[in-house]
C-alpha cells in the first residue's frame, strides 16, 4: 500500500454505521497525522486522559486507544451496553476522571441520564460517527453535564479519518480540517487527505453535501445510496426520518419511493410516543422538504 511496510498496517473493518461494514486498511502514520491535526483543531494537550464511550466494534474505539498510546497518555474504553445494564461502566468512567471523552450522538442521552458527576472532570467532549439528532442540542448536553466542557463535533469516516469539524452553534455547517481537500462529483463529496493511507488519492465518501457560498464550509445532505429522485430532483429521506423520530411520531421509520404513474412516498414506521396524525406528518414533511410529494 503505497510503499508502507506490511508490519505497519492495521487490517480491520468499519462498523457499518453507514449501511454495511467495509474492509479497513490503515497505517500508523495516517493515525498519527490524525492525532496531530485533531489536537490542533480542538486544543488538546499531551497531559490529557482519554476515554472512549462507544461500542468496541467502532473504528473510533481503536483510534482513541491508538492516539492515547501515541503520546503515552492513559486511556480507558467503556462500552454502552455495559453502562446501560449496570452502573459499573459509568462508574469506571467516573473513577478514571478523563479530560477527553469520545462518543457518538446516539449515546449522549445515556450520558445525560448518568448525572453531571460522571463527566465532572471532562474538558473536551468529542462527538462524531453519526447524525446529530435535531432534538439533542449539543449546548444542552454540555451545560447539563459540565458548563465548562467544550463540545467538538466531527464528520469523518473509518477510511478518511477526520474530514470536517464544527461547534454546536455552527451546525449543520462543518469546516474541513487543515490540508483536507474537498470536491463534489455529481453532488457526492470526494476527499483527499494526509490522514489517509493514500494521501494523493481522492476517496468517495458516499455522502451528498452542499458547499456554502464562499465554499469554506459544507453541510451533509444524506447518503447518496439513499437519495430518492422525484420530479427530476434528489430528495434526501434522512432529514425527514430524523425529524419524525425527533418529534416522537415514530420510534423508527424508513421512507421509500413507490414507482407508479404518480410517484408517491411511502412511510414504514414503528409507532412513537405521539399519535401519528397523517395531516400533521405531511405538513411536517413539507416544512423539512418542500419539494417532497405527499407521504402515504
Amino acid at each position: 500500500a503505497n510503499g508502507v511496510e506490511p508490519q505497519n498496517l492495521m487490517l480491520g473493518s468499519s462498523s457499518g454505521s453507514a449501511g454495511h461494514a467495509k474492509p479497513l486498511l490503515r497505517d500508523a502514520a495516517s493515525w498519527q497525522d490524525s492525532a496531530e491535526r485533531e489536537a490542533q483543531a480542538f486544543g488538546l494537550c499531551a497531559a490529557e486522559r482519554f476515554c472512549v464511550f462507544a461500542s468496541a466494534t467502532r473504528s473510533l474505539w481503536a483510534y482513541a486507544h491508538f492516539r492515547a498510546q501515541f503520546i503515552h497518555a492513559p486511556v480507558v474504553g467503556v462500552e454502552p451496553l455495559q453502562a446501560h445494564h449496570s452502573n459499573r461502566g459509568l462508574s469506571q468512567l467516573c473513577e478514571f476522571e478523563p479530560t477527553v471523552v469520545y462518543t457518538i450522538p446516539d449515546l449522549l442521552p445515556l450520558l445525560l441520564q448518568a448525572k453531571a458527576e460522571v463527566l465532572r472532570s471532562v474538558e473536551h467532549l468529542i462527538v462524531g460517527g453519526g447524525p446529530w439528532l435535531k432534538d439533542h442540542s449539543a449546548r444542552m448536553f454540555a451545560a447539563a453535564l459540565n458548563p465548562q466542557m467544550r463540545v467538538h463535533l466531527f464528520y469523518g469516516s473509518a477510511e478518511c479519518s477526520f474530514i470536517g469539524w464544527s461547534r454546536p452553534e455552527a451546525l449543520p455547517w462543518y469546516r474541513p480540517f487543515t490540508d483536507v481537500d474537498l470536491q463534489l462529483i455529481d453532488g457526492e463529496l470526494h476527499v483527499r487527505s494526509p490522514m489517509t493511507i493514500s494521501p494523493e488519492d481522492w476517496i468517495a465518501t458516499g455522502d451528498l453535501v452542499e458547499f456554502s457560498g464562499n465554499a469554506e464550509e459544507f453541510k451533509i445532505l444524506g447518503r447518496k445510496a439513499r437519495a430518492i429522485r422525484v420530479f427530476g430532483k434528489h430528495l434526501q429521506p434522512e432529514p425527514i426520518e430524523e425529524f419524525l423520530q425527533a418529534q416522537g411520531y415514530c420510534e423508527r421509520c424508513v421512507l421509500t419511493l413507490e414507482e407508479t404513474d404518480r410517484p408517491r412516498l411511502v412511510l414504514f414506521y414503528r409507532q412513537g410516543s405521539r399519535q401519528l396524525n397523517a395531516g400533521e406528518v405531511r405538513q411536517a414533511v413539507r416544512d423539512v422538504s418542500p419539494e417532497a410529494p405527499a407521504i402515504h
